[in-house]
């Protein structure tokens, strides 16, 4: 019988083989999943052999990303802003560069009591500042109803109280007759949809394309959700959305035309334009 540590080597060698980029960490998230260790444990146990059992849950794992399937989507985990997200295929995996956003919004200061998520996918968002914020309101919206399964699972899990709502950016709002929002944030599909294919395999092939594709430009979400927000946004209200590396004028520029004021891009930690805020000025407010 192989070892622990003689399997964990396996896994790693067939994945280097297979062109994954992390294969060391990725072999041992695998590794830590199944046998439910930690670091120390496996180090006391490394020379142990490996039941068969484990040794055949680990080839299956493994053989999975060899294909390029996530690793998120294989351990059914992704952590964001400290909390412990379900993923699986059917919704866009967190990234930490939306942390950015969540970051941006807390910092601001204010209490945002009615908050409106659009385009939510895991949840991550709504679910993060309603655990941070503890708003009056928090509802979520997304178009998929296999990502909102998993959102209200993640809801549960975490212990949260956020509304979700299936339908197409506000239109599930105004069928609720929700009322207005002091925050509007946003983390929609943005990839131009030729750059959609060139994407690495692991995005391309696995997360669900609705996520991703924001039509020809990559902004046409962002269109919409600008267009409509007066609507749905209380005077002095704002609005956080996340964008592409290269948007930022495009998205300001539609924020401006509409009436926002106040409007800022902040960089990611790459040094890379993240997301966009702005506050809402409505007509009344700018004839005062």
């Amino acid at each position: 019988m192989n070892t622990y540590e003689e399997c964990l080597r396996e896994s790693e060698a067939a994945m280097e083989r297979h062109g994954i980029e992390n294969a060391a960490g990725d072999a041992w998230a695998l590794l830590a999943h199944i046998t439910e260790w930690e670091r120390a444990d496996y180090l006391l146990e490394k020379r142990t052999p490996m039941p068969d059992t484990q040794r055949e849950a680990l080839e299956a794992a493994t053989a999975r990303r060899c294909a390029h399937e996530p690793l998120q989507y294989i351990t059914g985990i992704q952590w964001f802003y400290g909390y412990e997200f379900h993923v699986a295929p059917g919704v866009l995996i967190p990234r930490y560069d939306t942390e950015v956003l969540v970051e941006q919004i807390l910092s601001a200061g204010r209490p945002f009591e009615h908050i409106l998520d659009l385009c939510t996918g895991s949840g991550c968002i709504a679910i993060t500042l309603e655990k941070e914020l503890r708003p009056e309101e928090c509802i979520a919206v997304d178009l998929s109803g296999d990502a909102l399964a998993i959102a209200r699972e993640n809801n549960r899990r975490l212990e949260a109280s956020v509304t979700f709502l299936q339908g197409d950016l506000y239109e599930p709002v105004q069928k609720a007759g929700a009322g207005k929002f002091d925050l509007i944030v946003s983390n929609p599909p943005y990839i131009p949809t030729a750059v959609c294919d060139t994407l690495m395999p692991e995005v391309r092939d696995y997360e669900p394309r609705l996520a991703l594709d924001g039509d020809e430009d990559g902004l046409a979400c962002f269109r919409r959700i600008i267009r409509d927000a007066g609507r749905y946004l209380k005077p002095d209200g704002m609005m956080f959305l996340e964008i592409g590396s290269d948007q930022g004028a495009a998205v300001t520029a539609m924020m401006e035309r509409q009436g926002f004021q106040e409007i800022e891009v902040e960089k990611d930690l790459a040094g890379l334009d993240r997301t966009v805020c702005g506050r809402w000025q409505d007509a009344e407010e700018d004839g005062a």
